[in-house]
């Protein structure tokens, strides 16, 4: 059996596409960009050719899954690739750069070290090579798409039962509606409000990636110190509530500094963030021989110590003061807070 029967599977379409794939062909000679173009759309793919990477970086909202780039001599391929990686439709798209001479070592290093994914050349010695890559690159699109697509549905599935997609903690709709029920069951219970401490610190030293991580963490750590029958959910950005039943102020405030304590316990160095997390709780009883009259009210009572526990110095647990019919404040501050009893 020659060569060119060996290795003809490789020159078939892919049969698993949902369509054509797309792959933009960029370069500046027109005969090496028409060569290409023919041997792109020999493969299976559609096929679009550019002059120049300046071309692509004109078109924002253009897409494809994969970009297939000609290293020209005296070009700025290797300088546009951060830009054209960049753009937020091509996060998901393969840079595969070529050159018609078998490339150097140092060649190839420096593509990759420039954004790009893959280097290659298009010397017809490694027409058989180029094939192959090109199909791998592609199939690790269609992956990644996928994941992307499967962790989009879960993420709506957790959303419509009642979870948040980050932290897969209850969402803050959710969290309301189970102080609802605690205030209707008329049983002693607390309402834990925590927040990171510093979270914007975190974000702009480590980076977003790491503040979601630590986002994460907290959430299964709050999540692990709370007893079978309470609850732990994400009210928003940094902010967690924990729900705990059948419990004393004092028992709420010892139950809060388990919880701070844990979190403080948490190490990120290793994960590239920071050495250590803490948090701050206002925590805010409810008694039912003097009731909270509304979700608004307790949250904004918790929401109050936490502040105060912020002004102290952080990485503390502050006791709300007992709700009081008279006291006109904490109506006030749900009402400007949005924390009423139909907040979500």
């Amino acid at each position: 059996m020659g060569d060119s029967e060996r290795l003809s599977w490789i020159s078939e379409a892919p049969l698993w596409a949902e369509e054509l794939e797309h792959v933009l062909v960029i370069a500046e000679s027109a005969a090496v960009r028409g060569e290409l173009v023919q041997f792109c759309a020999a493969e299976g793919y559609q096929a679009t050719p550019l002059a120049n990477p300046e071309m692509l970086l004109a078109k924002p909202n253009a897409s494809a899954d994969l970009i297939l780039m000609l290293v020209e001599p005296h070009g700025r391929s290797l300088d546009l690739c951060g830009e054209v990686r960049s753009l937020e439709s091509f996060r998901s798209a393969s840079i595969l750069l070529i050159s018609v001479e078998p490339p150097e070592p140092e060649q190839a290093a420096a593509a990759l070290l420039s954004g790009a994914d893959d280097y290659c050349s298009f010397d017809p010695r490694w027409r058989c090579e180029l094939r192959a890559r090109l199909r791998v690159h592609l199939r690790n699109k269609r992956t990644r798409d996928a994941v992307r697509r499967l962790r989009g549905e879960r993420n709506n599935l957790r959303t419509r039962a009642g979870k948040d997609s980050l932290t897969g903690a209850l969402s803050r709709g959710a969290l309301s509606d189970c102080v609802e029920k605690a205030l209707s069951a008329g049983a002693p219970f607390a309402v834990l409000f925590a927040d990171i401490d510093f979270f914007k610190r975190v974000n702009d030293t480590f980076g977003h990636q790491i503040g979601d991580l630590a986002l994460q963490r907290v959430a299964e750590t709050l999540d692990s110190e709370r007893r079978p029958g309470d609850v732990c959910g994400r009210y928003g950005g940094e902010e967690f509530v924990l729900v705990i039943q059948q419990v004393s102020a004092r028992e709420a405030e010892r139950a809060a500094e388990r919880h701070r304590r844990a979190v403080a316990g948490l190490r990120l160095g290793l994960c590239g963030g920071p050495e250590r997390i803490s948090i701050s709780i206002g925590v805010a009883a409810f008694d039912p021989a003097l009731p909270d009259p509304s979700v608004g009210s307790l949250f904004s009572r918790a929401d109050a110590a936490l502040y105060r526990a912020k002004r102290a110095g952080r990485d503390r647990v502050m006791l709300a003061e007992p709700y009081s019919p008279n006291d006109t404040f904490h109506a006030e501050r749900a009402r400007r807070l949005g924390l009423t009893e139909n907040s979500s």
